[in-house]
């Protein structure tokens, strides 16, 4: 039945105005990072890469500080490439990415009721100056685990408005661990543990631990590979917290399955981390859940490759 499926959607593809297609705009304070691919049977095939550099200040923690000098660089990406749609991606430094138990098997509804209720000992703003909203991370006999992420309205919709101005129309904005973590996790990896995973780039680093391929923790290090002993230091840190966790019986509550490491400096940052951290650790490969690399290989560079962990996660979400 499959392959039938496969030879229809290659002999019959949707037109894009029904799929709506979408392409992945990864904003940090350095650059506005894109990422565009072509749909078919093989999978979400990443085609399109391209990189507008901002200048310092524009973005500052997740911010955006000059909202001009920020819609000029969205209309050349809008011009340049035509793509209307897309998915975005913010610096976590502008959002709040936390944990919480909930009792039984709570519906959307009683979810969000409970999260509100206890909103203000999580964020430091208010709820109605804030948008949030949660993903069920998984289910046990202490209840129901949420990943819930919070921002203010204000930066929100900074971000919304200076996409409009430039002729895109967004399909989603997300904390970008979620994206690194749906390009780079397994969900069914190591359902009884967590997992860490390390993004490091040459000005900045971050740590995401996840469960079930989504994130319930997040760090950033200033600095990333220019600074990478730090990095390291906090790695050893995290991973030595999430490994010995125990509860009140002394039992240990879950274990790390190991560290995948993206990024652009990911390939000289591994040869480090393993000298400190005897466990397992590799390289990502950021293309994984996008297709399947025996079936296709793209014409980006495995090493360039390591630097789009966010984009490749956040055209995933053409696949939902």
């Amino acid at each position: 039945m499959s392959k039938f499926v496969n030879w229809f959607v290659k002999s019959f593809p949707a037109p894009e105005y029904i799929t709506m297609p979408a392409a992945a705009l990864d904003i940090s304070p350095n650059s506005i990072k894109y990422l565009d691919g072509k749909y078919d049977y093989k999978g979400c095939l990443p085609q399109t890469f391209d990189e507008v550099f901002l200048d310092k200040g524009v973005i500052d923690k997740g911010v955006i500080q000059n909202e001009e000098a920020f819609i000029k660089a969205l209309k050349t990406l809008r011009h340049k490439h035509r793509r209307q749609f897309v998915f975005v991606a913010i610096p976590e430094n502008a959002l709040y990415l936390y944990t919480m138990y909930l009792p039984g098997r709570p519906s959307k509804a009683s979810a969000m009721q409970q999260i509100e209720f206890a909103f203000s000992e999580h964020v430091p703003i208010k709820l109605e100056d804030s948008v949030y909203d949660f993903d069920i991370v998984q289910h046990n006999r202490l209840g129901t685990l949420l990943s819930i992420t919070a921002a203010p309205k204000s930066v929100v919709s900074s971000y919304e408005r200076a996409f409009a101005a430039a002729g895109f129309t967004v399909r989603g904005i997300e904390l970008e661990a979620y994206a690194v973590a749906r390009a780079v996790s397994n969900k069914n990896l190591n359902a009884n543990g967590v997992d860490m995973i390390v993004d490091i780039g040459y000005n900045r680093a971050g740590i995401i631990v996840t469960r079930n391929g989504l994130p319930i923790f997040t760090v950033t290090i200033p600095g990333g590979s220019k600074k990478a002993q730090l990095v390291i230091d906090e790695c050893k840190k995290q991973y030595l917290f999430w490994d010995t966790r125990t509860n009140k019986k002394g039992h240990r509550i879950e274990r790390v399955s190991g560290i995948t490491v993206c990024g652009g400096s990911a390939v000289e940052f591994v040869k480090l981390l393993k000298a400190e951290i005897d466990t397992n650790i590799k390289i990502a490969n950021v293309w994984q859940n996008l297709f399947d690399t025996e079936d296709f290989i793209p014409s980006i560079k495995a090493k360039e490759s390591l630097a789009m962990a966010t984009l490749a996660g956040l055209l995933l979400n053409n696949k939902a």
